[in-house]
């Protein structure tokens, strides 16, 4: 009877011990999956800002484009308001020496036109000393 109570004694020295254990596990079981579940919540972040992030880049992507599309058409029309300008300085220069061929058509009627009115005038004066005499 000594030998079972002291076996007894162990086993239930033993089962304390055991429960001791299987409460400290307990705790490091529950410490472990309440970090588990703030790495869970925490990638979960980070996978919904990777999300806004690709969204963003790929819209900054596209943006890009229309903006290297607004250039190219940009870059276009000076091209092509360049090549009017270059032909517009060529038809002013036409313009110019046409304006300054008809100054000087203009300069020599002037000339000719004075000449008629001193001419008309001679006459005039000789028509009259003609009807005088």
């Amino acid at each position: 009877l000594a030998q079972e109570t002291g076996a007894v004694r162990r086993l239930e020295a033993t089962v304390a011990d055991l429960e001791a254990q299987v409460s400290g596990k307990s705790e490091e079981v529950g410490v472990a999956l309440a970090g588990a579940a703030d790495l869970k919540q925490q990638l979960a972040v980070e996978e919904r800002q990777r999300a806004e992030l690709e969204t963003a880049a790929a819209e900054g992507i596209e943006l890009l484009a229309q903006e290297t599309g607004a250039v190219r058409r940009l870059e276009a029309t000076v091209a092509d308001l360049e090549a009017q300008v270059s032909g517009k300085s060529e038809e002013v220069g036409v313009a110019l020496a046409g304006a300054a061929d008809l100054k000087q058509q203009l300069a020599v009627e002037e000339r000719q036109r004075a000449e008629l009115e001193t001419a008309a005038a001679e006459g005039i004066e000789l028509l009259a000393q003609e009807t005088g005499a």
